[in-house]
């Protein structure tokens, strides 16, 4: 399964768990405890949704200000003497050409295992590891992120350490070929896995001209081929303060927050008219498809066909991104039923919902008989359109997604991940909390609605048996 999006079955059990319960257990243990941070340290107080008074919200003990051009947010906890620290790059896909293709990916990795010019790389790992602290990179289509997990007690050096690998790497040479292999051959097995092969498929086909059609991990040229004066080039690209947001979630407060970005990052370039020059964030284009498509890849040698079909959807933070979510979960279940359960024409069926600047959904299956479970596939959806649901069944879908979403936030990365993804996205953490709400609110109307309007002109990568595909019914929808 594709990790951009993401469908899990939770047992029916779960889903009567009280989703405030788990939410007290997860996010409201980082609020407990919290020191109450002075008002004059932070910028104008964020208004909360009313429910957040009685209930527990990603938002609470969360404070946000700027320090020097970059944009710090702060949730505190003191239930454990721990802290993750993770610095968010806006950009995304938009520093990247098909030159430069996977150059960035690989200046965090190499910087981030390799450590500053000033320390041996394995005096950096040693650090690291005696406090039982790590760091590492990763690039992504909307942002990179570098995160950092450490002790309380030793974030300073620990965060000295972390903005060194960025702001001084040592970049040397047996760390540059060891990071280059590994991401040659994660290029080089892009296609071994059936999931992974069907979804490059698809995305060659609805990606195509639009900035996501560049991977992250880059081509083979373009990464056999770079330098340590290009993975520079690509580390100063990110490293601009109004294209930063550091995260704090853990054991600390405002003035440690102040201080670490102040003094650690001191050193990294302004650039106001970053944005302008990037054409950001306009440049990430909501997908358009007019028509329905289908690329097919043979491979014969498996006995099922695996498909991908991607189609526009809402993004965070627009008025259809909580009844989407929601459908597409209902859609889901309604799918398995039919398709596996009842008609045992598929072991795996779903559909998602990622979450991009530039939104796609994804209707995914496995089939012998791909004909057959398409038609019943479009069949189920056009059930759900014409009102095959009830307000029962909303309700019960929105209490199983809550408990499954706040299951998930239990860690303090994932915590940090949350708030940053709501505030690069949407330009309001805030927004993090108010899409719980909006969610609670969706109606089967609005189900009906959103899947009406954006399961069309679907575009279908297939990997298996051509001579089994009908593209006239795959691009009919």
């Amino acid at each position: 399964m594709n990790p951009t999006f993401t469908s899990l079955f939770i047992p029916t059990s779960f889903a009567k768990f009280s989703a405030l319960t788990v939410l007290a257990l997860s996010i409201g243990a980082s609020a407990c405890g919290a020191k109450q941070q002075p008002a004059e340290q932070t910028s104008a107080p964020v208004v909360l949704p009313d429910r957040c008074a009685q209930e527990a919200c990603i938002n609470h003990q969360v404070d946000s200000f700027d320090v020097d051009g970059i944009h710090v947010i702060v949730k505190h906890a003191d239930t454990l003497p721990l802290v993750v620290a993770n610095i968010y790059f806006e950009g995304g896909a938009l520093h990247w050409d098909a030159n430069t293709a996977g150059h960035e990916s690989l200046a965090l990795d190499v910087a981030t295992q390799g450590g500053p010019a000033s320390m041996d790389r394995h005096a950096y790992h040693s650090a690291l590891e005696s406090v039982a602290a790590t760091i590492h990179g990763s690039s992504g289509l909307d942002y990179s992120v570098v995160s950092l997990f450490s002790p309380a007690f030793a974030l300073n050096e620990t965060f000295g350490l972390m903005s060194q690998t960025l702001l001084s790497p040592a970049l040397e040479s047996q760390q540059l070929q060891n990071s280059r292999s590994q991401q040659l051959a994660s290029i080089q097995t892009r296609y071994d896995s059936a999931d992974n092969a069907v979804h490059e498929v698809a995305r060659s086909i609805a990606w195509t001209e639009h900035p996501y059609a560049i991977h992250p991990q880059g081509e083979l040229e373009s990464v056999q081929t770079a330098r340590p004066e290009d993975l520079r080039a690509a580390l100063s690209k990110l490293l601009v303060r109004e294209k930063m947001t550091v995260v704090f979630v853990g054991q600390i407060d405002n003035n440690e927050a102040r201080t670490l970005v102040k003094t650690h990052l001191k050193d990294v370039a302004s650039d106001k008219s970053w944005r302008e020059a990037l054409d950001y964030p306009t440049a990430f284009q909501p997908f358009e498809f007019s028509q329905g498509a289908v690329e097919v890849m043979e491979r014969t040698e498996i006995p099922t066909n695996y498909i991908a079909g991607y189609f526009s959807a809402p993004a965070p933070g627009d008025a259809d991104y909580a009844p989407m979510v929601l459908a597409t979960q209902i859609l889901r279940d309604r799918l398995f039923e039919e398709v596996r359960t009842c008609r045992n024409l598929s072991y795996a069926v779903y559909s998602a919902i990622a979450t991009r600047r530039a939104n796609t959904g994804v209707l995914y299956v496995t089939a012998t008989k791909p004909a057959e479970t398409l038609e019943v596939m479009y069949n189920t959806i056009d059930e759900v359109v014409n009102g095959a649901i009830t307000q029962e069944d909303v309700e019960n879908e929105i209490r199983t997604y809550l408990t499954r979403y706040y299951m998930a936030l239990q860690s303090f990365d994932a915590q940090a991940s949350l708030l940053a993804r709501w505030e690069l996205l949407t330009g309001e953490r805030v927004n993090a909390d108010r899409f719980i709400d909006e969610l609670r609110a969706v109606t089967p109307e609005q189900v009906s609605d959103v899947l009406n309007r954006y399961l069309r002109n679907i575009q279908f990568g297939v990997l298996g048996h051509p001579e089994q595909i009908d593209r006239t019914q795959f691009s009919a929808r």
